[in-house]
């Protein structure tokens, strides 16, 4: 992915037009506020036009030399934009005589936008205040022999403001920056253009292109003659520029979409250009961004509408943008306005490093407090197109700080949600390297289509992917690398320092990852400091992790339940948890779609359905201890107790809920009581199923309860 080097020229024009009503004249202060209702609507529209328009042109010499790059390798490059600036250019051109168009001097860049909203919005009439017989002031334009009278002061700020504005540098198009970096012979521009400023033999002169022109360049494009073709949303339909192998260029094409646009339909219809069948090759998709967090708001609202458009068309939100973007992308989602609420408390506290809320609401002019000085309710906080707006508008260092504490909330906010199997990201692939099918149950057929609901029992072996020491320390930094063991059980983990995450109440709190051969975790520092993990040399971390690795199976087996079928009937039976649906894929090419369900969902199902008993679902002990202990499942016992999952001093324990009055009865089976906070609890030992077996014979089983419940 392309990425641009940021500079710093964003919100030099920004703060004195935002500013344009604030300023320490009086008269023109009251003159804004006849303005007030349309002002900030045109601002805030003109504001991301200038962006968009800047961010696209800030990634063109990335993508040129990306381009080159394709070029040296044999391959043609597809760009797709949405913005070719042709209303500036008609404006531009309708300001100079034609007599002068061979040698043009017009700059096409996005300043034109700037100034041409400054122009327009600018409040330059001056006002006269009317009191009434209340002695209420209201304001209206001074008229004079019927014609407005212009303010002479506000018409110096506004030419102080064009002239600082129209001596930034220009950062030009995508279209423009391509069309003089190959030059028109090696560019064919599918676009509504009807005419375009290029250069030619050293000059800057207007080409007329015709109704045909798309046709003859795509033609160009195709036979091989151009390499490099850029469309527009004119473009983005009824053609083909892929790798046709009727055509002349069958290279591979790496197709940049520079510029997502608005519409998802139209983004989608312009990915589909490259990728069509009959083709050489599939082509490389490639979005293309900037490191500038700003961004954001524009990735978002595509990434937002890509899901939805999927689920309108698919019933799965996938299959839209294809992966695409990723889930963090969407920042209009549920979870992203929750980290958002949290990150508005975080800067309340003062908990954001980059900024305290003071400097915040002055620079960006939202306002987090109410008139009593306590934070605004949800409802009332700014929402997240405002929050994206105004932080699109801030120094690039200001946004790329507030980001990241936004991004640390989020992700934290989306990881703790993904462990509670809360987080939807859609259907999901399981591929195995071995798929062996143990047992299938009709456990339901549908009275009027004969359609069948299965339970599908398999083995399933894939394959481990264990890290190597260097591999975990690659790309770390090694100022906030710890090397840790843990004492209970020896193995090593690589400890990364400098993290937050984010507690129950979503504040940010500091935290640390854990590196393991196989898998990484985010813990609260608190949390880590309380475990077994212990600090170590870097020698006897080595020794551990080789240890393990030595002594890890390459292969992992487990058993997996698929609920498969029709669905909808039994979907209230099945879990409230981790309600998403599941892909299973064989080496073979087969398939298999449905609910992953636990052990114990499947026996509640079956319960549900009248298909067996609890105390069958439940079994012996051995089965039922398992249940308790790793699915967190709780069990009704026979006489009002409760069989459940109880964490005393760090480690798990089967705890029977309500039996102190009874305590005899279960010690007499083999249980024991402790007094924890001057109260007895009675436990069944762990690591004796037969004692569990016992209780359950006495007290039958009467309900099975997940933990979500």
């Amino acid at each position: 992915m392309a990425r641009s080097r940021p500079i710093v020229v964003i919100s030099i024009w920004v703060a004195p037009f935002a500013r344009g009503c604030s300023t320490t004249s009086t008269s023109l202060a009251l003159r804004c506020r006849e303005r007030e209702p349309s002002t900030p609507s045109a601002f805030e529209g003109a504001k991301l036009r200038f962006f968009g328009a800047l961010l696209s042109g800030l990634k063109a010499p990335t993508l040129i030399a990306s381009i080159r790059e394709d070029l040296a390798h044999g391959r043609s490059a597809v760009v797709q934009i949405v913005s070719t600036h042709e209303a500036v250019m008609e404006r531009r051109l309708a300001e100079i005589p034609p007599e002068e168009w061979n040698n043009l001097a017009v700059d096409l860049t996005p300043k034109d936008q700037a100034l041409d909203c400054l122009k327009g919005a600018f409040p330059v009439t001056a006002m006269e205040s009317i009191e009434d017989e209340d002695g209420a002031v209201t304001l209206r334009p001074l008229i004079v022999d019927g014609r407005p009278v212009l303010s002479q002061e506000a018409l110096r700020l506004r030419e102080a403001l064009i002239t600082e504005l129209a001596c930034l540098p220009a950062v030009p198009g995508v279209l423009d920056a391509l069309l003089d970096a190959f030059g028109p012979d090696q560019v064919a521009e599918i676009t509504g253009r009807s005419r375009r400023v290029v250069a030619r033999d050293g000059r800057r002169v207007v080409e007329r292109r015709s109704a045909s022109a798309a046709r003859a360049e795509t033609d160009a494009f195709m036979s091989g003659r151009k390499r490099i073709l850029v469309f527009s949303d004119a473009g983005g339909t009824g053609r083909s520029y892929h790798a046709d192998l009727n055509c002349g260029n069958t290279e591979r094409r790496r197709h940049y979409l520079v510029e997502p646009g608005w519409r998802a339909d139209v983004a989608i219809q312009g990915l589909g250009r490259s990728h069509r069948t009959n083709q050489a090759s599939a082509p490389l998709f490639c979005p293309v961004t900037t490191d500038i967090h700003g961004e954001k708001r524009f990735t978002s609202t595509i990434s937002r509408r890509l899901d939805s458009l999927g689920a309108l068309t698919k019933g799965e939100r996938r299959t839209a943008g294809q992966g695409l973007f990723r889930a963090e992308d969407n920042l209009e989602s549920a979870w992203a306005r929750r980290a958002l609420q949290a990150f508005y408390v975080a800067l309340h506290w003062g908990d954001v490093a980059a900024m305290d809320r003071e400097t915040f609401e002055a620079k960006t002019g939202l306002h987090l407090l109410d008139a009593e000085g306590g934070l605004k309710a949800p409802e009332d906080l700014p929402p997240m197109n405002t929050f994206l707006n105004r932080m699109l508008a801030l120094r690039i260092e200001d946004q790329n700080a507030l980001f990241e504490a936004f991004e640390s909330l989020l992700a934290g906010i989306l990881e703790r949600a993904a462990a509670a199997g809360a987080l939807d990201r859609g259907l999901e692939d399981i591929d195995a390297d071995d798929v062996s099918l143990l047992a299938e149950e009709v456990v339901r057929t549908d009275a009027t289509t004969g359609a069948e609901t299965k339970l599908v029992t398999f083995a399933i072996r894939t394959r481990r992917e264990l890290a190597s020491a260097d591999d975990a320390r690659r790309g770390q930094d090694e100022a906030a690398l710890r090397y840790a063991v843990n004492a209970k059980s020896g193995r090593a983990a690589l400890v990364v320092q400098g993290l937050t995450t984010t507690d129950d109440q979503d504040r940010l709190v500091p935290a640390v990852r854990l590196i393991r051969p196989e898998k990484r975790s985010l813990l609260t520092r608190k949390t880590f400091e309380e475990s077994a993990w212990e600090d170590t040399d870097e020698s006897r971390w080595r020794e551990a992790w080789e240890a393990e690795l030595a002594e890890a199976d390459p292969w992992r087996t487990r058993e997996l339940i698929l609920a498969t079928g029709l669905l909808l009937p039994v979907w209230s039976s099945l879990p409230d948890q981790r309600t998403y649906v599941r892909r299973l894929k064989a080496p073979d090419g087969r398939r298999w779609l449905g609910r992953v369900l636990e052990p114990s969902d499947a026996a509640k199902l079956k319960v549900a359905l009248g298909l067996s008993d609890v105390a069958t679902a439940v079994g012996d002990g051995a089965s039922a201890a398992h249940l308790v202990l790793r699915e967190n499942t709780s069990i009704a016992l026979a006489g009002g107790f409760w069989l459940r999952r109880a964490k005393v001093m760090d480690r798990f324990r089967l705890e029977v809920v309500g039996a102190a009055p009874q305590r005899s009865a279960f010690q007499a089976l083999g249980c024991f009581v402790e007094i924890i906070a001057y109260t007895p609890r009675v436990f069944v030992p762990v690591d004796k199923p037969e004692v569990l077996t016992a209780v359950l014979g006495k007290w039958p089983p009467q309900t099975l309860l997940s933990a979500a419940a």
